[in-house]
């Protein structure tokens, strides 16, 4: 695959004939070879098989070649000649509202406003946080592999991972420009629902090839090619601010959740609206106020990865629950109990709770639950470390002298294993 190496560029022209002249190579196609619709993607269809007049993130896929080997389709791809003219990128998910269009569609992919309760309830205590979260990426010890053999009436056989064969045959079939009938997906494995392995950017070129050569072709993408080839979880940006009276209860929530779908819709509608429903997490929320806005940026793209949504904002409610605790010198298990939801509950979007919902006997039970013992429970023969009492761990004062004692102490911690260089 040959990829973009601007993250927001217009592309001038073309030029594959080098790469076709190449002994051993045996296609070479880009977006005029692609006989169907020239666009896909999961939840909405935006994302082209291969660039044609812009690029719109680093990575971008703009030709596939096919080769006997793989090292004459690497350098073929290489000696394929594209003229750019190189653009302003957005990289910030906060100015993709006020910069130009970097998609047809627009750069608002879809605004949630999610209002509960009263808007003017306050509580006695007010804790606020502003929260990153970054990139992931599931990068599974094996990256994305298939195989497209083409099929004696025309069509072509896809052998690949895949969470939706049925879907990415009629994904296929519509960039093939054939009926589905004749499109064949044959699963060898299930990932996990993360991105990688059942993304169709690799899905769509590689039966491509195979249709154009006559000839079964395989991929096995190398662990820079996956990064840049498939879609990720959603970068995000919240703001927190959580009200609660003095016994920690909690009285109203405010948020503002951004995602950063990169350059590409995908599935970033359904991502936000699990972030936005899933805002004030497992508590009770009687006035909850949030507002989630999903954009375009020329950030690689992000998509569905297991949970999506629901992760990043998990993280920033709890670390207000931290907060609250923090402010009001109280154990942040207790203020989870305080505000355990249960069945019967209504959540923020008014849906009441009818099936079960355990909240406060799983924290009771994690928190009752007896951790192992710290690796530092013996008094130090030096004093330089901080001593932890035997008997049951405590979280925070374990946490901090197993961190202390194994960065930087030697008293007694174990010798750390060193291997002899290798010999030139």
């Amino acid at each position: 695959m040959l990829r973009s190496p601007h993250p927001h560029a217009r592309i001038v022209s073309i030029d594959t004939s080098h790469a076709r002249e190449m002994p051993g190579v045996r296609a070479v196609v880009t977006h005029e070879d692609v006989p169907g619709s020239p666009l896909h993607g999961r939840g909405k269809a935006d994302r082209p098989v291969f660039a044609s007049e812009v690029v719109r993130h680093h990575g971008e896929p703009i030709a596939a070649v096919a080769a006997d080997h793989p090292d004459t389709a690497r350098m073929a791809a290489a000696a394929v000649i594209v003229e750019y003219e190189v653009l302003d990128p957005v990289t910030d998910p906060e100015q993709a509202f006020e910069a130009e269009p970097l998609h047809p569609d627009g750069n608002l992919i879809r605004h949630i406003p999610l209002h509960h309760g009263d808007p003017e309830a306050a509580g006695e205590i007010v804790v606020e946080g502003l929260y990153r979260i970054g990139r992931a990426d599931p990068a599974p010890i094996g990256a994305e592999a298939g195989l497209a053999v083409p099929r004696p009436d025309g069509g072509v056989e896809l052998y690949l991972a895949s969470t939706d064969p049925h879907g990415d045959r009629d994904t296929a079939a519509a960039a093939f420009g054939l009926e589905p009938e004749r499109v064949k997906v044959v699963v060898t494995g299930v990932p996990g629902a993360t991105a990688d392995r059942e993304d169709q950017g690799f899905q769509l070129p590689l039966g491509l090839l195979a249709l154009r050569t006559g000839c079964p072709v395989k991929l096995a993408a190398t662990r820079e090619e996956s990064f840049l080839g498939h879609a990720h979880r959603h970068p995000t940006l919240l703001r927190y601010r959580h009200h609660a009276d003095a016994e920690g209860r909690l009285v109203k929530v405010e948020a503002q959740i951004l995602l950063d779908a990169g350059a590409y819709a995908d599935t970033s509608a359904d991502a936000l609206a699990a972030a936005v429903g899933f805002a004030c997490g497992p508590y009770v929320v009687p006035n909850a106020f949030i507002e989630g806005w999903a954009v375009r940026t020329n950030n690689p793209p992000s998509g569905h990865v297991r949970g999506e949504g629901a992760m990043q904002v998990c993280a920033a409610y709890e670390a207000q629950m931290d907060k609250i605790a923090k402010k009001l010198g109280i154990d942040p298990a207790e203020v989870r109990l305080i505000n355990a939801m249960a069945t019967g509950d209504v959540l923020p979007t008014g849906q009441t709770v009818t099936c079960p919902a355990p909240v406060a006997e799983l924290l009771q039970a994690v928190r009752d639950f007896p951790l192992p013992r710290c690796p530092r429970t013996r008094p130090r023969r030096t004093g330089c470390c901080p001593a932890v009492p035997r008997g049951r761990v405590n979280r925070a004062r374990c946490a901090g002298a197993w961190a202390t004692a194994w960065a930087w102490c030697t008293c007694s911690a174990p010798k750390a294993r060193t291997r002899s260089p290798r010999r030139p």
